[in-house]
């Protein structure tokens, strides 16, 4: 990049509002220059140390399980969203990586990348379902050291293809 564009961060989780947020940074702000990192937080994963059903083994089954689900989820994810950006013809990287609470795992590679600008989406919860659940959102809003867009759910994109 040598410094020419700009490095954009875009959360995603495969949900129609982290779409949304895509469209969003494709139909208004996408620039020529840009450079785009697509960042998928995978909450770690709380798995059984034993099982009913396996006694005092160790339920390696579940876990395999579980994991293959997580690659599988990850692998939907990147293909979807690289190709998203790679039909404009903007470059971009798909990071993953595991973190207890997602926005810490956002602000941690929007640091670690040194990343311009953070478009992301919002699941829309209400005042008080935010204060209760908390949201990623209002995290990253609040912890991020760069300027960022928080794209409504309610956004509807100019692109037909977008939910």
């Amino acid at each position: 990049m040598a410094g020419k564009g700009r490095k954009i961060g875009i959360p995603v989780d495969g949900s129609d509002n982290s779409k949304k947020a895509i469209y969003w940074y494709l139909d208004n702000v996408a620039g020529k220059n840009d450079y785009v990192v697509f960042i998928h937080v995978q909450e770690i994963l709380d798995l059984p140390l034993f099982h009913i059903k396996s006694g005092l083994s160790i339920p390696s089954d579940q876990w395999m399980k579980a994991i293959n689900e997580r690659i599988q989820l990850d692998e939907k994810i990147s293909t979807e969203v690289v190709g998203m950006c790679r039909t404009k013809k903007i470059p971009c990287d798909y990071v993953t990586v595991s973190d207890k609470r997602p926005g810490e795992g956002i602000i941690s590679i929007v640091n670690d990348l040194e990343i311009q600008l953070i478009v992301m989406g919002s699941r829309g919860l209400s005042t008080i379902r935010r204060t209760i659940l908390g949201s990623v959102s209002d995290y990253v809003l609040h912890h991020s050291q760069v300027p960022i867009c928080i794209v409504p759910p309610e956004y509807t994109p100019a692109s037909p293809t977008c939910p």
